[in-house]
């Protein structure tokens, strides 16, 4: 039998969450939070943003935001870890996860989808 990790749990929802809609990183710090059992900011926080420059360098994930009324997803210009570095810098060291709409919203890629169909897929 194959041992998960609460860090792959948490990827896995996520991603797949993401195949559904549009998630904001306050969303993940409070996963993280919550199955970690972490309630220190500082330690979310290097949780939370180890996650996010892992699946951006993987190009799983792009940071942006919703297009407000229309359909669709703004990916900023900065990907993988320059988009990491951004969101760390707005994620200011010591403060509280981020509110709904603040820092940054991610997509899932083509590339992140293929990861959750082929997984999927190991697991039948």
């Amino acid at each position: 039998m194959k041992t998960v990790s609460k860090l792959d749990e948490i990827e896995r929802v996520f991603l797949e969450d993401l195949s559904e809609d549009y998630e904001g990183i306050w969303t993940l710090a409070d996963r993280v939070s919550d199955a970690l059992g972490v309630e220190d900011p500082s330690v979310v926080r290097e949780i939370t943003l180890k996650l996010v420059h892992d699946w951006l360098s993987s190009e799983w994930i792009l940071a942006g935001v919703p297009m407000g009324d229309a359909p669709g997803f703004e990916p900023w210009p900065e990907k993988g870890d320059d988009a990491a570095v951004k969101i760390a810098a707005e994620w200011r060291e010591g403060e509280s996860p981020p509110l709904l709409g603040e820092v940054a919203w991610f997509s899932l890629t083509s590339k992140g989808e293929k990861l959750i169909e082929k997984r999927a897929g190991s697991e039948r």
